[in-house]
């Protein structure tokens, strides 16, 4: 590394986008990037550096048709047991859910112990949301309505 203190990534970043290399953190070798591509392992020490703010503009993240499980097809729910918590794993009821193959997993509408999946769907999708800088469109299950933000409500 050079005997010049860099003070702040923001400081070389923007120069470092504009020739579209990066310098690895790790290693310290710089590492060029070609015209479409904004993901590369490091040649010198194998790390892996995705350019930013270039992965929503050429591959934009989906919707998730489903907010309970966000397509995974499983929904993860804790309990306490004593003094111990406990991790579960329940099948949802859409389509990913339906296709998964493991066996002996009850789906989420026969556990009582899951808490409001309505919650947990307004929950994702405001990670969603947030993480995407996106809207979401569509209903929420169990009868949840979306407030329009004109009329002065947040959106669910």
């Amino acid at each position: 590394m050079s005997g010049a203190a860099m003070t702040s990534v923001a400081d070389v970043l923007p120069a470092a986008m504009q020739g579209r290399k990066l310098t690895c953190r790790r290693c310290g070798s710089e590492v060029g990037f070609g015209a479409r591509q904004w993901r590369k392992r490091c040649g010198r020490c194998g790390l892996v550096i995705t350019l930013p703010g270039v992965l929503r503009d050429e591959q934009q993240e989906q919707e998730p048709a489903c907010f309970i499980c966000t397509d995974r097809g499983l929904v993860f729910y804790q309990e306490q047991r004593g003094r111990l918590l406990y991790e579960f794993a329940a099948l949802c009821t859409c389509r990913v859910g339906q296709q998964r193959s493991e066996i002996g997993l009850p789906r989420v509408d026969q556990v009582d112990n899951i808490g409001s999946l309505v919650h947990l769907a307004r929950q994702n999708r405001a990670s969603w949301e947030k993480r995407t800088g996106l809207r979401a469109g569509g209903d929420l299950p169990g009868g949840a309505v979306k407030v329009p933000a004109a009329a002065g409500g947040t959106p669910i």
